[in-house]
């Protein structure tokens, strides 16, 4: 059966209460359902620099990569925190095989990374100094057969579906992160953390919380510190109409997951949410945790995939 699928987004970022610049960037392209969000450490001039590097080559790359595959325009300017707020609506229609985009994405973010990298070698920072930043996205994509979507063993599956979903769809979410900015998937089914925080503190807890906690900000991957770079990659099959929000963890380490859920949970209550509801989801987290102290730069990216038969 074919269908086709769409999709809502907005985004914002904000320098919260404590800092006195934002070294956060977001991308949401309005052609091509590639969303991105990049946290940036190294301090002023620096940590910008890299999160802005860093989103700016995936977009090229991306580009580049599925003009290759598909002919596809080019993609619009990276949106970041000189363009605080957007609002996209648009249609997709990315046919491309689970393989070879895991492919073309890890490709993407491994060019993100040796740009930084390369950014770092110039003003003469060594390996594991200067700046660097995290990265979480995902992309929007349909499988041309719906069978093949399990062949590949290189990322997890997980479905997010209402019980009342059939399987007829083949719209499909590439979930790819490095550091402990996070993906967030929402539906009527409740809220799912679709990433997981690659930080000492994480895998500490992993490992039987033996000993006292590390600091929770200390993270183990980022893009731009050493040549390679190791991406985490989640697949999820998109059978409903959930609510995906991507940050930086100066809105997850302030707000707790059950108040995440409570305050995108009045969204559902729409038959088909607007812009403009996703635009007032996103001042609702940053407002959130500006309340809750604000100590970090706080950046969300909500997007809402549409599969219609």
């Amino acid at each position: 059966m074919s269908s086709t699928a769409t999709w809502i987004a907005a985004g914002l970022t904000d320098r919260g209460r404590v800092r006195n610049n934002n070294e956060d960037s977001w991308l949401a392209c309005p052609h091509h359902p590639l969303f991105a969000v990049a946290d940036g450490m190294g301090g002023h001039g620096a940590g910008d620099v890299a999160s802005k590097l860093a989103l700016e080559t995936l977009q090229r790359g991306f580009t580049e990569l599925i003009h290759q595959h598909s002919g596809a325009d080019s993609l619009s300017p990276t949106q970041s925190q000189s363009e605080p707020h957007t609002e996209i609506t648009a249609e997709f229609p990315l046919l491309i095989r689970k393989n070879e985009i895991e492919h073309l994405i890890t490709e993407c973010v491994n060019l993100s990374n040796d740009c930084v990298y390369q950014e770092n070698k110039r003003i003469g920072n060594p390996n594991g100094a200067g700046m660097g930043t995290t990265l979480v996205g995902f992309v929007l994509y349909r499988e041309p057969d719906s069978t093949s979507s399990h062949n590949s063993t290189s990322s997890s599956t997980w479905e997010i579906a209402s019980s009342t979903a059939t399987e007829t769809h083949a719209t499909h979410a590439l979930v790819f992160n490095v550091g402990d900015s996070r993906a967030y998937c929402q539906n009527t089914n409740g809220l799912t953390q679709l990433t997981t925080d690659h930080t000492l503190y994480e895998e500490w807890a992993r490992s039987g919380r033996r000993g006292p906690p590390p600091p929770r900000n200390i993270i183990t991957r980022a893009l731009g510190l050493y040549p390679d770079v190791d991406v985490q990659l989640e697949t999820i099959s998109i059978c409903d109409q959930p609510l995906f929000w991507l940050c930086s963890d100066g809105l997850s380490e302030m707000l707790s997951d059950p108040t995440l859920q409570q305050i995108a949970d009045p969204l559902f209550t729409e038959p088909k949410p607007s812009n403009a509801a996703l635009q007032s989801l996103c001042r609702a987290f940053v407002d959130a945790a500006n309340h809750a102290g604000g100590r970090d730069n706080i950046t969300v990216v909500a997007v809402q995939p549409r599969v219609a038969h």
